[in-house]
């Protein structure tokens, strides 16, 4: 199928497919292939009982996939349609758009008073281009 041997997801259940042996403080008689490829946990509580609950913590399993926030104040953006005319013949319609967020970003010098000034700005003002083309 193209899956690399040394493949490891991203996430895997607590019990995964395929597990023979009884997972901790589970009853003697639990029959493991029905709780296959699921987060099932058994606890045991102060009276001797055992209780059965699915673990969650209630975080995504890629919370820490950060995107680098600094360089995404610059973004540009580009959109494009093309329409065929007739055979051999078509439109292109684009629209580029620079600094699409106008996000003015803090300026590259601070000054020798080592105050902030944002009157000026690093990044130009957000522009936007249109254009056609014509092929044949």
């Amino acid at each position: 199928m193209g899956v690399p041997a040394d493949y490891k997801p991203a996430v895997m259940p607590l019990i995964p497919w395929g597990a023979t042996a009884l997972p901790p403080d589970a009853p003697a008689n639990t029959n493991v292939a029905s709780f296959w490829d699921t987060n099932t946990v058994w606890i045991p509580l102060n009276d001797g009982t055992v209780q059965r609950t699915t673990y969650d913590t209630g975080l995504n399993p890629w919370r820490n996939q950060y995107a680098p926030s600094v360089r995404w104040w610059n973004v540009d953006a580009s959109i494009f349609k093309n329409v065929r005319i007739r055979e051999g013949m078509s439109l292109r319609f684009t629209a580029d758009a620079f600094n699409i967020f106008n996000h003015p970003n803090n300026p590259s010098d601070v000054g020798g008073s080592g105050i902030l000034d944002t009157r000026s700005q690093s990044n130009a003002a957000r522009q936007i281009q249109l254009s056609i083309r014509l092929f044949w």
